[in-house]
């Protein structure tokens, strides 16, 4: 199982799941308070994420969810590089 920290919100983290879910045509298996579990086309892809503590930057407190990641190789790459695009801003 795979995992990354990423500077969102729980709330933000499911949101954001979904639309990269959407964009690729995956179908939504199953959704709970905090997973996901998506069919692709390379087999299911279950994603499970934790909040952190906040990260803090001078007086901002910025929040921080790690997110868990479990499925074939070729849909966590596409994963991957949707997660890339998102922390760029895109």
């Amino acid at each position: 199982m795979a995992s990354k920290i990423l500077g969102l919100t729980a709330e933000e983290i499911q949101v954001e799941l979904k639309r990269i879910g959407q964009h690729c045509h995956w179908t939504l298996l199953e959704e709970k308070n905090n997973s996901l579990i998506f069919r692709t086309e390379f087999g299911n892809l279950t994603l499970t994420w934790s909040s952190l503590p906040p990260e803090q930057l001078g007086s901002f407190f910025l929040p921080r969810t790690q997110l868990f990641m479990e499925g074939e190789p070729t849909a966590l790459v596409r994963l991957d590089e949707a997660l890339r695009c998102l922390r760029a801003g895109g």
